[in-house]
């Protein structure tokens, strides 16, 4: 991206691809303004807080999001098994890491 000096180019923070390819989450504080949106997912790709095997590193993830100054949005990109029942505790639990990704 900086090789090509383009300022309507910019980065996407994908948890999952990160988890997978076992890219350190310390990069994000590095990339800094040239993020403009973010990818979450659980362990397996699925809905935050249903994963079988865990949980994904969703504190660190922010954590070093918020030493990037990121302010802005994050999607999830995953699979559910109903929507309208696993939404609002996915958002619950994002809420709540997001919180003590600031201590």
């Amino acid at each position: 991206m900086d090789a090509v000096a383009r300022p309507r180019i910019r980065l996407l923070a994908d948890l999952y691809h990160m988890a997978e390819e076992k890219e350190p989450l310390a990069v994000l504080a590095q990339a800094g303004a040239r993020l403009c949106h973010t990818h979450l997912a659980d362990i397996g790709r699925v809905a935050p807080g249903f994963a079988a095997a865990g949980e994904e590193d969703f504190i660190g993830f922010f954590r070093n999001l918020r030493r990037a100054g990121y302010d802005r949005r994050a999607s999830f990109e995953g699979r559910f098994d109903d929507i309208e029942k696993q939404s609002k505790p996915l958002l619950d639990l994002l809420k709540k890491r997001w919180a003590e990704s600031a201590g």
